[in-house]
């Protein structure tokens, strides 16, 4: 996360919550469950930070950085967060599509698996670039790059029936540079959901 203020931090959260259902006693709700971030030095936004989330064999979250500097080094792996998960969820992370009706317009779809760039305000300003490489999940077993993504705008990023990441960034696009590489900037115009990535 890059601040107004030049500051640069990386932030962990989770959330729960349920739907208008009888099993959430009628009405929807959302809590935030854990809070976690840790400050930067200045500047390490501008090299390649790579993140990891997974659980571990305690059954905790713990979400995970490094970063891969321009002179070619790379820092040690460094956890700057850690959740203990209520007992009544199971250990593991849905990352796909999950048809949840037609109030999720325009596919009907939650999607468990997201990536992307989110601000608190539209920056409207052809400066900035945020680029995003091989985005991972463990398929067989082994961690590997995401085999497909497609573009889709923050007022239809469903995770659940009604909860989305945020509205739409009006203007964001990107360009596909090749190995599971995508860049993300700000052009005034925006591809059609479901635009593939790669």
């Amino acid at each position: 996360m890059l601040f107004s203020n030049g500051t640069e931090a990386l932030l962990a959260r989770v959330w729960w919550a349920c739907d208008e259902n009888i099993a959430c006693s009628g009405y929807s709700w959302q809590q935030l469950l854990h809070y976690g971030s840790v400050q930067l030095p200045q500047n390490t936004l501008s090299n390649f930070v790579e993140l990891e989330m997974n659980w571990t064999a305690f059954g905790n979250i713990q979400w995970l950085y490094r970063v891969h500097m321009s002179n070619g080094s790379t820092s040690p792996w460094r956890t700057y967060s850690v959740f203990v998960p209520p007992t009544i969820q199971n250990h593991y992370f849905n990352a796909g599509m999950y048809y949840v009706g037609e109030g999720n317009h325009p596919t009907g779809y939650a999607y468990f698996y997201q990536f992307g760039v989110s601000s608190a305000y539209t920056i409207k300003s052809n400066r900035w670039n945020v680029v995003m490489q091989c985005p991972k999940l463990v398929i067989n077993g082994s961690w590997a790059c995401l085999p497909k993504a497609a573009f889709i705008s923050g007022a239809h990023s469903f995770w659940k029936v009604l909860y989305t990441f945020g509205e739409s960034y009006t203007g964001l696009s990107f360009r596909y540079l090749g190995n599971y590489t995508v860049d993300l900037y700000y052009s005034g115009s925006s591809p059609r959901d479901a635009t593939a990535l790669w």
